[in-house]
């Protein structure tokens, strides 16, 4: 069971090491390293790290912080404070650093997918999952879908060329692999943000047996999109900065996300608005 109130202790920065298979963060270690390593430099560490007890060589294992750990070693600093796990084991170790991560600096969907299906093997339900996580269980639901999209295409959503529900919609429209991926790739060259747009939703609502040209042609006749000002209440604000935190994604697609899912499902009859 997790210690809900481990014992605070500073410790020197050469007797601790990274835990690698309990941190669930494996990309963007350096993104905005020099702010953080220089906001550790000027004001020390103000969020604890979180560490495994004592091994026999008296090194202590960090399975969360690993950026701070890094920072505060860069900066120079000789000891860091961590609170210490004395018992904990692989699979708690990695709900936490889930934990810790998904609020921080936005996790790279790749990483939270890879953990949820870990998380999967460990609990052998969704349910348990979903509430280790504090998530629902149609996140979960969606974090392990992710994991079936073709690597070639993950590659694009680490490097942040195309945002993950891009990736999933390309991904399930087309049977074809090859034609998702060259659709994705095309996708994620274009600079020109209303260009960009044009050619995702051509591509998501085109027929799967439509080829790549039928498509761009498509997107090259698509009229320009409305734009609409929406005052969203403090509450709902609130929900959507939540939700947004969760799918690493900007507030206003989220908000686009879930007005076409309203939309869809009046068509469908399955809303009345």
């Amino acid at each position: 069971m997790i210690d809900k109130n481990p014992p605070l202790k500073w410790i020197e920065v050469d007797k601790l090491e990274l835990w690698e298979e309990a941190n669930v963060r494996k990309s963007d270690l350096y993104t905005d390293f020099e702010d953080l390593k220089n906001n550790i430099k000027q004001n020390g560490i103000k969020n604890p790290l979180l560490v495994s007890g004592k091994t026999k060589n008296g090194i202590y294992r960090v399975f969360s912080g690993q950026r701070r750990l890094l920072a505060a070693t860069d900066a120079g600093l000789k000891t860091v404070p961590c609170f210490i796990h004395e018992k904990i084991t692989l699979s708690e170790a990695q709900l936490l650093s889930f934990s810790e991560n998904l609020f921080r600096l936005k996790m790279n969907y790749n990483d939270i997918a890879d953990a949820a299906k870990k998380f999967l093997e460990h609990f052998k339900n969704r349910k348990l999952v979903a509430k280790a996580l504090g998530v629902s269980e149609n996140t979960v639901k969606r974090y392990l879908r992710y994991e079936d999209v073709p690597k070639a295409i993950k590659e694009l959503v680490g490097k942040k060329k195309l945002s993950s529900k891009q990736a999933m919609d390309l991904y399930s429209k087309f049977p074809d692999q090859d034609k998702s991926i060259r659709i994705a790739r095309e996708i994620s060259r274009i600079s020109s943000r209303p260009q960009k747009k044009n050619l995702y939703y051509a591509a998501r609502y085109s027929e799967p047996k439509d080829t790549v040209e039928s498509i761009r042609k498509t997107a090259k006749k698509m009229r320009p999109f409305t734009k609409y000002v929406i005052e969203i209440p403090p509450k709902e604000n609130e929900i959507i900065q939540k939700i947004s935190k969760k799918k690493s994604q900007k507030p206003e697609d989220t908000i686009v996300e879930i007005l076409e899912t309203a939309i869809e499902a009046f068509g469908k009859g399955v809303i009345d608005l």
